[in-house]
């Protein structure tokens, strides 16, 4: 059986926006058995003040830096305070350790292998926020309606959905949401 403390998994880090590649080399600089990678993605673009199309690199994950490591290296760069660029690991709500807090978030290496295949090709990669089907049961998670319980009722084409609320007696009052605002309840 394989050790979880020596086997190396890939994390996700968050760093301040715009600065993920300075974070991945640094890091690398900083713990050079570590691997950090920032999918980058080349287009065109134009500008207003500029008639000329220039192209240009997008990082596709804004804020994400993901880091190979063990979960000792990851644990020593969190308490590294020339690591303070890198303000948290991102934690998978889903999966708690034995009292109960959330783990870190662990992409699998298939996973990653192909999202890192994917952008090396060089073809348009487009990522896709959750997208949730007709009757799922969601809980609000941001903002001034956090808590707040209803069903998606419609699959929009955009970049948001509408949740449905039931109001006993009365029927149902819907809006607009976008998905990372909701997390799905059973």
């Amino acid at each position: 059986m394989e050790d979880n403390s020596i086997s190396k998994k890939w994390f996700v880090a968050i760093v301040t926006p715009n600065t993920e590649r300075a974070c991945a080399a640094r890091l690398m600089t900083i713990h050079p058995n570590v691997e950090a990678y920032v999918p980058v993605q080349v287009e065109m673009r134009r500008w207003q003040s500029k008639k000329s199309l220039q192209q240009v690199e997008r990082v596709l994950c804004p804020c994400y830096l993901f880091v190979r490591c063990t979960e000792r290296e990851r644990k020593d760069i969190k308490s590294d305070k020339t690591c303070s660029f890198i303000l948290h690991f991102m934690k998978d709500r889903s999966r708690h350790d034995s009292f109960g807090n959330s783990m870190f978030a662990e992409v699998p290496d298939r996973q990653m292998l192909a999202f890192i295949r994917m952008v090396e090709d060089q073809r348009e990669v487009v990522l896709a926020k959750r997208i949730f089907s007709r009757g799922t049961k969601v809980r609000v998670i941001h903002g001034t309606l956090k808590g707040v319980e209803g069903v998606l009722i419609r699959n929009a084409k955009s970049d948001s959905q509408v949740i449905s609320v039931r109001i006993d007696h009365v029927g149902f009052a819907s809006m607009t949401i976008c998905p990372d605002e909701v997390e799905i309840i059973e």
